[in-house]
């Protein structure tokens, strides 16, 4: 029997709909979707990757991708950890 594993992906933009409903999904669980959260989540490449930051997803090879974190660019050197989730199914 073959161990379920977990393989990291980089951002692509056939990911983009699965950061917006990992995120979704997180963000309406345990806390209140506010607009800036719509905005980044709804459009990463540009609130996140055009700006110099990173995407990650961790995709399981039974359940398919079920999480997600980016880093966020916030000047020359510093970024921030933003939106780090999970879907409750994992």
């Amino acid at each position: 029997m073959n161990k379920p594993t977990v393989n990291i992906l980089n951002y692509a933009p056939k990911l983009a709909k699965e950061f917006d409903h990992i995120n979704r999904q997180w963000i309406e669980r345990m806390f209140v979707l506010e607009q800036i959260d719509e905005d980044v989540i709804s459009n990463p490449q540009r609130h996140i990757i055009d700006k110099g930051g990173h995407i990650w997803f961790a995709e399981h090879s039974e359940l398919g991708v079920i999480g997600t974190c980016a880093l966020m660019k916030k000047g020359k050197d510093p970024f921030e950890l933003t939106k780090m989730a999970v879907l409750e199914k994992a």
